[in-house]
């Protein structure tokens, strides 16, 4: 039962998948790339898609665990379940659908923003996209386990993601927080690894275009 209620689940998180895309294909269609601010924009789109997106896998899963938590409990009271296999397998499955996931988001959105077709570039960017959304449902279970019940983790998780999102170098500039005692928090934040790769993939992106500055 418990199997069929995690496969609706996740059928209906892939199914969800492209909508986003679609919003953020309307916002950000074929972008140019000839100067510094669409280079910027470039950065925002991506770093905003994968954010919104990864956060939503890391409120999908949260639930699946929570009731595969009670079923874990009373299997290893009857000595069926160990600590290690069980997480092991969880996270095992989880990233089976997190590639086809990635897969389908990764070749809406590369396509709508009109990146450049190349597989050297798209697939640094499906595994840009892949290693994020990966740790983003891991934390969502993570903060499952370590709490007592999925409305708990609700709430942590949320907590962390402002706390991300704030400190990721984007509403907070990294120049800023270099300079004060935020840096430490700045290093602390999950989200602040996807800044630093949405500026490597738009270098690998961008490196052939000429960016021109408004004087």
């Amino acid at each position: 039962m418990i199997f069929f209620s995690k496969r609706n689940q996740e059928l209906i998180k892939e199914l969800s998948t492209p909508a986003p895309v679609q919003c953020y294909q309307i916002l950000h269609d074929n972008c140019h790339r000839h100067q510094q601010q669409d280079l910027l924009n470039l950065l925002g789109a991506t770093y905003s898609a994968v954010l919104f997106l990864g956060a939503s896998n890391a409120n999908a899963v949260q639930i699946v665990v929570a009731v595969e938590r009670t079923v874990f409990y009373r299997e290893r009271a009857a000595g069926m379940y160990s600590e290690l296999p069980y997480a092991f397998a969880q996270v095992a499955i989880e990233t089976i659908y997190v590639v086809i996931q990635t897969f389908i988001y990764a070749l809406l959105l590369y396509s709508m923003i009109g990146f450049e077709w190349t597989a050297v570039k798209f697939f640094y960017f499906y595994y840009f996209i892949f290693t994020c959304f990966t740790y983003f449902s891991m934390y969502g279970m993570m903060v499952v386990a370590l709490t007592p019940n999925h409305q708990i983790a609700h709430i942590v998780m949320s907590s962390f993601f402002s706390f991300w999102n704030l400190f990721s170098g984007f509403l907070i500039p990294r120049p800023v927080t270099e300079t004060t005692w935020w840096v430490g928090l700045s290093h602390g934040s999950a989200a602040f690894l996807l800044s630093l790769n949405c500026i490597f993939c738009a270098d690998l992106f961008c490196n052939n275009f000429q960016l021109t500055t408004r004087h």
